[in-house]
């Protein structure tokens, strides 16, 4: 789909970040950001299938001209799975910020579009460590002034407003400066950035399996909660990436202790460099397979099969199985992996060529 600008005019003047999220500038024969919201669907239709006979197309969920890269995508995508919560929580923190809207020209600023779009943007961004906020102010900034101006409500790029944009900065640092809406808003976030970096990591798993090329924008081997451009421009630590890289190539990868210290750790990064680089090692050591291999949804049943995306490659006697938990909110509401139990009575209905059916599925692996 070629994003164009009366379309993206439209969906910033409603605020729309949901829609934002699946729109890629340009126009390319590829399959982009595709959310764990439809891939279920997606994967399993004809003209999926069919694509998938093109081996070397990109698959493409990041870049220059996407909207809001994928890790920020997958933290707003948890909001769906929390609707009451998140209805509750706008209500309050719409109350508490009532007193640091400004009026110009007899409007308030923000309107609740806006306003709206302003907590989206928070929960999505929202950095991790306690230090990286000092640039948060400035980046949201941007963000807000790109938007206004798209939008064309209040204010453009040929016919700025400044009263009104500035009025727009003054609110989104008031939020950013009060202990009282900070202390109800936090500890929503860290929720929806728990959820958040399991979506992403499920999406990570399919597009590494998925037919095509998977294309790692620069910068997402590590989290990367990066906004519009010139957000998203900004220069990447390539250092720290290596560093962690080489850390993992020369230490056994293959125990649970390992595996559990990337769990316990996830907010560094690490666990998403590992699901990427062991992924990539698996395309590069199988890649007849993966180039010109056949693709295959695979069906789960079971109380549990609404929660299942999976597929099989398959190329003469050599194939993977790939399969992963989307909305992990819904399975697991206490920051805690819905692994073990909960899954026994659900299974892959594998092809007749593989040996088995597989019972216990152990999700975000493939």
């Amino acid at each position: 789909v070629a994003a164009t600008p009366v379309i993206l005019m439209a969906l910033w003047k409603l605020g729309k970040i949901p829609a934002l999220l699946n729109f890629s500038t340009g126009t390319a024969t590829m399959i982009t950001c595709l959310e764990l919201a439809g891939l279920k669907v997606i994967i399993s239709s004809r003209a999926f299938v069919e694509r998938a006979k093109l081996q070397i197309e990109p698959f493409k969920d990041a870049g220059i001209q996407i909207l809001f890269l994928e890790d920020v995508r997958a933290r707003i995508q948890v909001l769906s799975e929390m609707a009451p919560e998140y209805r509750a929580a706008l209500d309050r923190w719409n109350g508490i910020n009532a007193r640091h809207k400004r009026h110009v020209d007899n409007v308030p600023v923000p309107e609740i579009n806006e306003e709206i779009l302003i907590y989206q943007t928070l929960l999505g961004v929202w950095p991790l460590e306690e230090t990286d906020r000092d640039q948060l102010s400035s980046r949201l900034q941007k963000a807000l002034l790109k938007s206004a101006r798209e939008a064309k409500n209040h204010s453009s790029w040929l016919d700025p407003n400044e009263p009104y944009e500035q009025a727009l900065f003054a609110f989104a640092d008031a939020i950013l400066k009060s202990d009282r809406i900070l202390a109800d808003f936090i500890p929503f976030q860290r929720e929806v950035a728990y959820y958040g970096a399991l979506n992403s990591l499920a999406q990570l798993v399919m597009k590494l399996g998925a037919p095509g090329v998977p294309d790692i924008y620069q910068g997402n081997e590590l989290w990367n909660f990066s906004l519009v451009d010139p957000d998203n421009r900004r220069a990447i630590d390539f250092e720290t990436r290596r560093r962690l890289l080489g850390e993992m190539m020369s230490n056994s990868t293959t125990t649970t202790g390992f595996a559990r210290n990337l769990l316990e750790s996830w907010t560094d990064g690490r666990i998403k460099l590992y699901v990427t680089w062991s992924g990539l090692q698996l395309r590069r050591q199988n890649a007849t397979l993966f180039l010109a291999g056949e693709y295959i949804p695979v069906y789960a049943r079971g109380p549990q099969s609404e929660h299942v995306i999976a597929f099989a490659r398959r190329f003469e006697d050599s194939w993977a199985l790939f399969a992963t938990a989307p909305f992990f909110r819904y399975l697991s509401q206490s920051e805690s992996l819905p692994v073990g139990g909960m899954w026994n009575e659900t299974h892959l209905e594998l092809p007749g060529f593989a040996l088995r059916e597989v019972r216990a599925i152990s999700p975000g692996t493939g």
